[in-house]
């Protein structure tokens, strides 16, 4: 369609992911041109638990089974935009909708997810999504739960079954399970973090792999890498921000240690 002479076209605004991407396209790429994305989605799955437990008020307004309300959420993901650090942020649709209505995306690129009818999974008595893959039904343990590690296993070991070639692992509150396709699987207690240390859940499953992947590609035993995950991910929980909290490979190892692990069955 073309525009009328003399009618002015208006001009998106160039956004800093925009530049970043001409610039790598280009061949100029330079250090300032890494991409930074955070994904501020835990309300696809975790529901009102999602912004994190209160701390730091009055008793009467904080404790177990107290939890930031959603407009203290969106003021997090505005502080964290305000920092002009981010190029990307995700988010449900119903936050990204408020974030871009308020004008806080300033020039950043909001990236929501679709599938809020079919992510939201992990309620109350909810189950893995890999039981659907596996066959295996096992119940989503909770961080002092009971835990169904014989389960878990069998679901870690069907996604080997089913095609996974080198290690095929179940992460949850408690701790996690891995398999390898000789049959073996291993088991591994979550760090015990007192609750007033945990400022956000946000990022943590996210942590967890990064230290999982980072054990595998130096060519840890399985057991160090799942010991790994686990310390990154309490690492990142201490934060309000998805990665703040998380340390070197060995700072984080060092304080779990120091923290302890929960109790494998």
């Amino acid at each position: 369609m073309s525009t009328p002479a003399g009618v002015a076209v208006p001009q998106r605004p160039v956004r800093r992911l925009d530049r970043k991407l001409s610039n790598i396209a280009a061949g100029r790429y330079t250090p300032d041109d890494f991409v930074i994305a955070d994904a501020k989605d835990a309300d696809m799955a975790f529901g009102v638990t999602s912004a994190g437990p209160v701390t730091g008020a009055p008793a009467a307004e904080a404790g177990p089974g107290r939890y930031r309300t959603r407009g203290e959420y969106l003021g997090a993901m505005r502080a964290l935009v305000a920092q002009g650090e981010l190029d990307v942020i995700l988010t449900s649709a119903a936050n990204g909708e408020r974030l871009a209505q308020d004008g806080s995306l300033e020039d950043m690129t909001l990236a929501v997810r679709a599938n809020d009818s079919t992510d939201i999974w992990n309620n109350r008595g909810g189950r893995y999504i890999a039981g659907a893959l596996t066959g295996v039904d096992a119940p989503v343990p909770t961080v002092d739960g009971p835990v169904d590690w014989p389960g878990l296993e069998a679901m870690a070991l069907g996604m080997i079954e089913r095609g996974v070639s080198v290690l095929a692992v179940v992460h949850f509150p408690a701790g996690c399970v891995a398999a390898v396709p000789d049959g073996r699987t291993w088991r591994q207690g979550s760090v015990r973090l007192p609750r007033e240390q945990v400022r956000s859940t946000t990022g943590a499953g996210d942590a967890f792999a990064a230290g999982v992947i980072l054990g595998l590609h130096e060519g840890w035993p399985v057991e160090r890498c799942l010991r790994l995950g686990v310390a990154s991910a309490a690492a990142s929980v201490r934060s309000p921000n998805t990665s703040d909290g998380i340390e070197p490979a060995e700072a984080c190892l060092a304080e779990a240690e120091r923290a302890g692990y929960r109790l494998i069955g």
